[in-house]
């Protein structure tokens, strides 16, 4: 095996590290830049992440419905929200953006409640 191809590996196994070693809410800090920014699909791959070092994590399924709803994937945004909603009762804004989310799909009843 040659330098550079050590050098190469070195560097992927640094990054590896690095990723690995990112936090949940390292995650979510990524993924609200993204989603910001509306690249909308990068922000869904970073609250994936954040799901995965962190299962049910209320601040991951909040971002992750709101891109939902950015990309008009209403039932998606719905599972996330009402799932914010089961584990944290008193997340204000998920009642918000649950109640919208329904009344864009012309639940108009159930954006009531």
């Amino acid at each position: 095996m040659n330098y550079f191809s050590i050098f190469c590996l070195l560097l992927l196994s640094v990054g590896m590290v690095q990723a690995q070693s990112k936090t949940a809410s390292d995650w979510v800090d990524l993924g609200s830049t993204r989603y910001e920014a509306g690249d909308y699909d990068a922000a869904l791959t970073h609250y994936n992440h954040a799901l995965e070092v962190k299962p049910g994590y209320s601040y991951a399924l909040y971002g992750r419905g709101l891109t939902h709803l950015s990309m008009h994937q209403y039932p998606q945004a719905l599972k996330d929200f009402d799932q914010v909603i089961t584990n944290h009762p008193r997340f204000l804004n998920c009642y918000y953006s649950r109640a919208k989310t329904h009344w864009l799909l012309g639940n108009i009843e159930q954006a009531g409640s």
